[in-house]
């Protein structure tokens, strides 16, 4: 009889019965964003089939191996490619050996929407408080380049939840406003900040000029 234990790269352990597949390994929607590890244990060899959506065979990831001899073995799941979906995708694996066969779900979630155009904040020598409005459903990095100086931070975030639908499915977007706060130029010279606003594989650019 298969014993499978399965251990997933969150560090839990969960144990999975031959004829139920209860275990699902989430992927991130980027390619290359981590590696999953499942373990388990057969006295025959064993070999792995994949299934996705629709009945075909899923391209969007990679296990490694795919079939190998009895003994202790030790599974690595990544994803290869990006989802380019708002929708959650997912496949199935079976682990198949003799007339025995269990399996566990892999699943990658729905890539982020964002939205935010670039723009060019002119800033006179004074400083001065200005707005950048962005919207999205996922979480974003903030990455400040002004040239190892510290004039440009941020205030207070304004945030309103709005229900939309795109691509026929329908969303709870965040609707946010970030304010950027541009210091005193003491200089005699005029000064530069680029800022990044990232959101999975998307960013957008906001280019801080400041008059001397």
């Amino acid at each position: 009889i298969l014993s499978f234990t399965l251990l997933l790269s969150a560090c839990t352990k969960d144990y999975l019965d031959p004829n139920a597949g209860t275990v699902e390994i989430n992927l991130s929607a980027l390619a290359g964003s981590g590696i999953h590890q499942v373990s388990f244990s057969s006295t025959v060899p064993w070999e792995i089939h994949l299934e996705g959506e629709g009945g075909e065979e899923p391209t969007w990831f990679e296990i490694s191996p795919m079939s190998g001899a009895a003994g202790d073995v030790s599974l690595a799941i990544k994803a290869v490619k990006d989802n380019p979906s708002y929708m959650e995708r997912s496949a199935k694996a079976t682990i198949a050996n003799g007339n025995l066969q269990t399996y566990f779900t892999i699943k990658q979630m729905p890539a982020a929407y964002f939205v935010a155009d670039d723009a060019i904040i002119n800033a006179g020598y004074k400083g001065g408080q200005f707005e950048f409005d962005l919207a999205t459903t996922g979480d974003y990095e903030i990455i400040i380049d002004s040239y190892g100086a510290d004039w440009v931070t941020f205030g207070e975030r304004a945030r309103e939840t709005k229900q939309i639908v795109k691509d026929g499915l329908r969303m709870d977007v965040d609707y946010i406003t970030e304010t950027i706060n541009v210091a005193f130029n003491k200089s005699i010279v005029g000064r530069t900040a680029r800022i990044e606003f990232v959101c999975g594989n998307k960013t957008s650019v906001v280019t801080v000029a400041q008059k001397k």
